[in-house]
């Protein structure tokens, strides 16, 4: 947390201290606060073009890459902050965002790219160009090689004239985690007793119920679950 200063007690012996700092999961970023700085989105090597819009949408507010003013060869990338998957070492993770093209000229040469950070570098997810308007489109990506860590995610507009393009919208950019779920499940009653069995999943290094929601209905089967 920039900015905080702290002082430790002094201690006769070493200690190890594991830090976990950033968003914890899920993260979700919809601009609803009409800004870039609820959730400390930065910008490399600065702000550029990219601003917060209601052009549309029923007027709720997303990320905007606007081709004013012109910029030539140029490269600005939004950033997140920090984003916490230390506990998540036994999940799937994912990535998803929509994004919309308005078009102006339908280069190619205008784009915008994709990356996750982890193990301190940038690793590409996909590079989108303008080849043509695209209307409000969900992207799905997998990034259970993150699980684990911590990371951050970037968007990076660049390319050569960006007066062939209009906009680059982006709006509800999620990261979450999905948990391996337990196989073989089974059960045995004996009165008002009820065991549970099941086979933990080969990443949890547990086979015990840590993570996991144990619902009970009646003899019915049937919601409402406890």
């Amino acid at each position: 947390f920039p900015g905080q200063t702290g002082e430790s007690l002094v201690l006769l012996d070493t200690a190890d201290v594991m830090v976990h700092c950033g968003y914890p999961l899920p993260f979700h970023e919809t601009f609803e606060q009409g800004s870039f700085g609820f959730h400390n989105w930065t910008f490399e090597p600065d702000q550029g073009n990219w601003g917060i819009s209601t052009y549309e949408k029923s007027c709720a507010p997303f990320a905007d890459f606007r081709w004013q003013p012109v910029r030539t060869n140029y490269s600005y990338a939004m950033v997140s902050d920090n984003i916490d998957a230390f506990s998540w070492n036994c999940a799937a993770l994912w990535l998803d965002f929509d994004y919309k093209l308005i078009d102006h000229n339908a280069t190619g040469n205008e784009k915008l790219k994709v990356e996750v950070w982890y193990d301190n570098n940038w690793h590409l997810l996909q590079i989108l160009s303008n080849n043509g308007s695209v209307d409000w489109t969900t992207l799905h990506f997998d990034l259970s090689t993150a699980a684990g860590k911590g990371l951050k995610v970037r968007f990076v507009a660049f390319g050569v004239n960006s007066g062939d393009i209009l906009h680059w919208y982006l709006d509800n950019i999620k990261v979450y985690g999905i948990c391996t779920p337990p196989s073989a499940l089974s059960f045995s009653m004996n009165g008002q007793i009820a065991d549970l069995s099941w086979t933990a999943p080969a990443c949890s290094g547990s086979a015990g119920p840590a993570g996991y929601n144990v619902y009970r209905t009646d003899s019915t089967g049937l919601p409402p679950f406890n």
